[in-house]
């Protein structure tokens, strides 16, 4: 991540903690015009997922799966297993609340092979939040 994006993602972070969520997306979405200017996959996907998180925030979620998407081909891309199971648990996410149970029980099931895959601690809440999503979607599918 170049000096600049940090810095917009930094000033977009302080925004998000002072709930101006406008402005944290205008600075987010400088930053990923940075990012895709320098190639840096690994930013644009973090970037991408943040952008998603506000337009969740904002109850967007059209936009905010358009974000988490294209964060998720990109994190397929570079094969960041974070990334992906990060991607993979909100989109779920929309799915579950949209109730397309079908397609959010795909998106928890990959965002658990790629939790698997990481590096993080297997005791991890996201860990756990997947579990139980896959669990309820089992449980109340049709």
């Amino acid at each position: 991540m170049s000096s600049l994006s940090r810095d917009l993602c930094a000033k977009a972070n302080i925004a998000l903690s002072k709930s101006k969520n406008l402005e944290a997306l205008s600075l987010y979405k400088k930053a990923l015009k940075i990012d895709v200017k320098l190639n840096d996959f690994s930013s644009q996907s973090i970037v991408l997922s943040n952008i998603g998180l506000i337009y969740l925030t904002l109850e967007n979620n059209e936009k905010a799966l358009k974000y988490f998407i294209s964060s998720l081909k990109i994190c397929q891309k570079i094969n960041d297993s974070n990334g992906i199971c990060i991607a993979s648990s909100y989109i779920g996410d929309i799915y579950k609340n949209s109730g397309d149970f079908k397609s959010a029980l795909t998106y928890y099931k990959s965002a658990l092979n790629h939790f698997e895959k990481s590096d993080w601690p297997k005791g991890d809440y996201f860990l756990k939040d997947i579990m139980v999503n896959i669990k309820y979607l089992k449980s109340n599918m049709p």
